[in-house]
């Protein structure tokens, strides 16, 4: 369904949200408790890959330290795995927005070998999570035969097996994104730009969603968007600031610092670039969007 600027058209909250399964819910905390606790046991190693780069920076803000010095986060890295990083051959230190170490910061309390289990429960909950949301979005009945398919096929995916088995952080971006979804479907449109800002801690998976959300919300004058998306970095760079009161000019430095041609990002260029040397699609997303903005964004089942 597309966009309908008539003021008379609008989602409820009635309309748009359905009640979670309680029992999928439970299933998957289950789920995850289950395979937190098995695999470091049967299975060494799971799940540690990206997670120390994450785990390292966030444990350096815990404890005071600058999350943005590369040789304190190598000391820390060669400490807590050595066998790790040295296979890696670099350091790789968190580019990421800086309300990403904020959301890490209770596991950098955490000693390494209790994070990552910890880090592997809450990446599954986040991801069936986002899964029941979705389903629940898309269907207009209860259907627990499909939710249960939908469930397997989403934790059976591909890419959900190698996110999870390296420790990524891709399930917060995608809890982000769906409940900024949720929110914008039924009309609660400050929640949905403070929910956006997980979607900004991977902006190169996320710029086309982002920017059609910005399109979509300034041509329709849901500034609300706009400002609950203002007031969560705000706070977060403010929380951040008290914690690090140098984190702007280091973060910088970090960004200014990063080898660009060298990263193989999850983009069109990222994978042209890899397989064929090519490099002649670093801004085809940016293209693709600019040309469509004429006819106006369009979002299946959203109202103005």
């Amino acid at each position: 369904m597309a966009i309908n600027s008539s003021p008379s058209s609008s989602f409820t909250s009635e309309e748009s949200i359905c009640p979670v399964p309680r029992n999928a819910l439970v299933f998957v905390i289950l789920l995850g408790l289950l395979l937190a606790v098995l695999f470091p046991v049967f299975v060494p190693g799971l799940g540690e890959e990206d997670f120390l780069d994450y785990w390292s920076a966030s444990r350096l803000l815990a404890t005071g330290g600058n999350p943005y010095d590369p040789i304190a986060l190598r000391t820390l890295q060669y400490t807590t795995r050595p066998q790790l990083a040295a296979e890696s051959g670099a350091v790789f230190a968190v580019w990421n927005p800086p309300w990403l170490l904020l959301i890490f910061l209770p596991l950098g309390f955490l000693p390494f070998d209790l994070a990552v289990p910890v880090w592997m429960f809450c990446n599954l909950l986040l991801i069936g999570i986002a899964i029941i949301i979705s389903w629940d979005m898309l269907v207009e009945s209860p259907d627990r035969r499909g939710l249960r398919i939908a469930l397997l096929a989403g934790f059976l995916f591909g890419q959900t097996l190698i996110d999870y088995g390296i420790g990524q952080i891709t399930g917060l971006i995608l809890i982000g994104v769906v409940f900024s979804i949720k929110f914008l479907k039924s009309g609660r449109f400050g929640w949905a730009g403070l929910t956006l800002l997980l979607a900004t801690i991977k902006p190169h998976l996320t710029y086309l969603i982002l920017l059609l959300i910005l399109v979509w919300s300034v041509r329709y004058g849901h500034w609300r968007v706009l400002g609950g998306m203002v007031i969560a970095v705000i706070t977060m760079g403010v929380i951040m600031w008290a914690i690090v009161p140098g984190w702007i000019l280091s973060y910088v430095r970090l960004i200014m610092s990063l080898p660009y041609p060298d990263i193989y990002t999850s983009t069109l260029d990222g994978f042209a670039r890899f397989v064929f040397g090519f490099h002649g699609f670093r801004f085809a997303g940016l293209s693709i969007r600019a040309t469509s903005c004429g006819r106006g964004p369009r979002l299946p089942g959203f109202h103005s």
